[in-house]
Order: structure tokens, then sequence, then C-alpha cells
């Protein structure tokens, strides 16, 4: 079952990202956070909108691959 949202770690975990590269892009703007829990201090990331980030990221050229 997929999960419809994840904490920062969990998203990192999902992406094969780190926790720092996920903040960033929620920072920047390029992904959507929502927050949660008590005093709404919980981050928490859809996962459609971690789907739809992952598919914008740029990417690989063949040369950069098989250098």
């Amino acid at each position: 079952m997929t999960a419809i949202s994840y904490d920062l770690t969990d998203a990192a975990a999902a992406t094969g990202l780190g926790e720092r590269e996920i903040r960033r892009a929620i920072s920047i703007g390029d992904l959507t956070a929502r927050y949660g829990g008590s005093k709404h201090s919980k981050i928490l990331i859809r996962h459609a909108d971690l789907e739809a980030w992952i598919a914008g990221l740029p990417t690989a050229r063949a040369e950069r691959v098989t250098s």
C-alpha cells in the first residue's frame, strides 16, 4: 500500500535523496509541503507531490551516464 504522505525521513527514503535535498526543494518552492501535527510543526509531503517533483527533475544525458 502506498502512503498518502511522507514526513522528511520517509520522503528521503522513498526518493533515495537526503533530507537536506528535500528541505531545499521545499524552501525554494520546487516541492510542496503541508504542515500538520501539534502546532502544525510537522512537515508532510503528499505522495502525488513527491512523484511530480521527482518526475520534473532533470534526466540523465547519455554522456553523463557513461562517463
